[in-house]
């Protein structure tokens, strides 16, 4: 049987001493590749409002509060685009959202940050579907994305005349 090699990413991610396997490490990013597919994918109305959180199997999203969701991801990042557009615009498409996250100036900073989120969330959860554990350190991951997500959109707001 062949051992898992565990390989250490520290060069750029905080995983905070949590260890992944190269396969653990594809799988995170998968499930990234998945969401930002999802955006892409959507054809629906433009997001005034866009709400989005990691749980274990997958980062969720939505353009309203997560109330109405069975599992409620425990640390949840909001956009408002009406407030942040200062009436330029008032909203931005699935796609749109997607090429800010994944194109705009700080895409590797906030993938990088979701990531670091998203692996601390797997192994809270494999301490307890309601442990605490990694809390504080993934709400700051959500907030590094958020501002690393803020920058890219001031950007691109000073490009957009």
């Amino acid at each position: 049987m062949a051992e898992t090699q565990v390989e250490t990413y520290h060069f750029c991610y905080d995983f905070s001493g949590v260890e992944l396997s190269a396969e653990q490490f594809w799988e995170v990013e998968k499930i990234i590749e998945v969401f930002r597919q999802e955006l892409l994918n959507d054809e629906g109305d433009p997001i005034v409002f866009f709400q989005f959180g990691c749980n274990h199997d997958r980062i969720e999203w939505d353009d309203q509060d997560f109330s109405h969701m069975e599992i409620i991801p425990r640390v949840t990042i909001s956009l408002d685009f009406e407030e942040l557009g200062a009436g330029r615009f008032n909203a931005l498409t699935p796609k749109g959202v997607e090429g800010l996250l994944f194109r705009g100036r700080n895409k590797k900073q906030f993938n990088n940050e979701l990531l670091s989120a998203l692996v601390l969330e797997r192994d809270r959860v494999a301490h307890g579907l309601y442990s605490d554990l990694h809390i504080p350190k993934i709400q700051k991951h959500m907030n590094k994305a958020r501002g690393a997500i803020l920058t890219s959109f001031r950007a691109a707001m000073t490009n957009w005349k």
